[in-house]
């Protein structure tokens, strides 16, 4: 469940940073119960942009 959350977590304040003033999440079953599919929208304005990964990042 740790990672779940942790995706979550990343997911919503990525939304927040962003300046979203709306998020709706949805979690369900993918491939029978053994995986799960995370959705995340939200309302901040412009669009998601890849970003290379900084190991020394806190977030």
């Amino acid at each position: 469940m740790d990672d779940i959350e942790t995706v979550l977590t990343e997911l919503v304040t990525n939304a927040v940073w962003e300046e979203a003033t709306r998020v709706i999440v949805l979690i369900e079953p993918y491939r029978g119960l053994t995986q799960i599919e995370i959705c995340v929208w939200d309302d901040a304005p412009g669009q998601p942009r890849l970003q290379e990964p900084d190991p020394d990042a806190q977030g």
